[in-house]
């Protein structure tokens, strides 16, 4: 069983506070993501009035059944219970709920919830591979009365994000791409701890050029001394995975391109880039021992993929640092296959984005899940379905200021790929 990662309340309180920098240096910005809580509800919330059985169609906490020590709480518009003790006794255990629903936490040390078998309840979302009712893909509920929503409403007068027209979805892939390398590192016969050692080893990006990508000088760099492009190895690994399932995925597309640019990772020493010139580019925690990298959105009406604004991003004549419009110049449908390429590994943690940027990925993603392009992880509760104020294997972004928890500024021009590594620490000794 995959760990159900939507990411609720103190959940979270393990990831927060590595997610407080993705500037990019020079003149794109001068702070970068921040941390935050997501809540979880008060402890018998919704416990009294709630009429709604487990699996069914929510809006809000107080509208789902709960009994005895096990509340009733709306996630992405699905009742679920909380477990009656702070955290699972195992993953899928039942001692600590209801007869006909299963004991996960939703982030590695996090509390449980407790998840309902679809052979025991009517499921209003959707059953996933273990048998429990799973919320669907870009899913929702009412923020003013359930905590674990996501808005597609906007703030008031600033990032809204409802449905967009996305046209007509681009045609399936005419080859299976099972030629592509894999993301998987490891050592063979050795232990955790050697294939952490291989795997979290700093390289240089290596070759520059690639099938769909090109890590190019940026920032400062140039051609012979890319001194901000060392990354982890698995991290290598994957980013070439999914770059590569996205060029072969598109390659019957008649419009945009497939190279894709990569952006900032760590110096040679792990330090954020730029330390070495005394401007880093990121705030501490960010960018530190190649656990980071910023990546372009796939666009349209341009030469190349590079790191680049995709949207309006001005109020008042005055730079604002995130979208204050349609990111018009995004190429959707790339984007969307590559992050949820990323998906694939179990070590993939989030993808930051601008809060115009991801309820439209949202909603592609839904469109590519349902014709088959995208698969596994991606198109579960786990993957895109993810809250806009998320710290969990999904996507993150914040739609509004007043929303703000680090991923609202400074996301126009890049998404910021972040994972855990082969011990499950995010940036261990930071």
């Amino acid at each position: 069983m995959t760990l159900r990662s939507i990411c609720l309340a103190a959940a979270c309180s393990t990831l927060l506070a590595v997610f407080v920098g993705c500037v990019p240096a020079a003149n794109d910005g001068q702070t970068g993501e921040g941390e935050g809580d997501v809540d979880v509800g008060a402890e018998g919330e919704g416990e009294a009035a709630g009429t709604v059985a487990m699996g069914g169609v929510c809006s809000c906490d107080s509208e789902c059944e709960g009994v005895g020590d096990n509340s009733g709480v709306c996630v992405y518009g699905v009742c679920f219970q909380t477990a009656a003790s702070a955290s699972c006794s195992g993953n899928g255990s039942t001692a600590e709920c209801q007869a006909g629903s299963r004991c996960w936490p939703l982030v590695d040390g996090g509390p449980g919830l407790c998840w309902p078998d679809c052979d025991a309840h009517t499921c209003g979302g959707t059953c996933d591979a273990d048998g429990s009712c799973a919320p669907s893909t870009g899913a929702t509920c009412d923020e003013t009365c359930a905590t674990n929503c996501l808005n597609t409403a906007g703030g008031e007068g600033e990032g809204e994000a409802g449905p967009v027209d996305l046209g007509t979805p681009p045609p399936a892939p005419t080859t299976s791409c099972a030629d592509i390398p894999s993301f998987e590192c490891t050592v063979a016969g050795g232990s955790t701890a050697a294939i952490e050692a291989f795997c979290g080893e700093l390289i240089v990006f290596d070759p520059r050029q690639g099938d769909g990508y090109d890590d190019y000088a940026i920032n400062g760099e140039t051609s012979s001394n890319q001194y901000r492009s060392f990354i982890r190895r698995d991290v290598a690994m994957l980013v070439k995975y999914a770059a590569a399932h996205t060029r072969c995925t598109a390659a019957n597309w008649d419009f945009g391109t497939s190279v894709l640019g990569l952006g900032d990772m760590s110096e040679q020493n792990g330090s954020i880039p730029g330390t070495s010139d005394g401007q880093p580019g990121h705030p501490p925690g960010s960018h530190e021992r190649g656990y980071d990298m910023d990546i372009a959105y796939y666009q349209l009406g341009v030469a190349n993929n590079r790191l680049r604004e995709i949207c309006p991003h001005t109020e008042g004549g005055q730079e604002a640092y995130h979208c204050t419009g349609e990111p018009t110049s995004l190429d959707v449908w790339r984007t969307t296959v590559f992050i949820g390429k990323l998906m694939d590994s179990p070590q993939y943690l989030t993808v930051g984005v601008d809060g115009l940027v991801g309820p439209i990925l949202q909603q592609a993603a839904a469109v590519l899940c349902d014709e088959g392009t995208l698969t596994g992880k991606a198109c579960t509760a786990n993957g895109f379905a993810a809250s806009r104020n998320s710290f969990g294997r999904g996507l993150s972004f914040d739609v509004s200021e007043a929303s703000d928890i680090g991923w609202f500024f400074f996301h126009h021009h890049h998404l910021h790929l972040s994972i855990i590594d082969k011990l499950g620490n995010i940036l261990p000794n930071w």
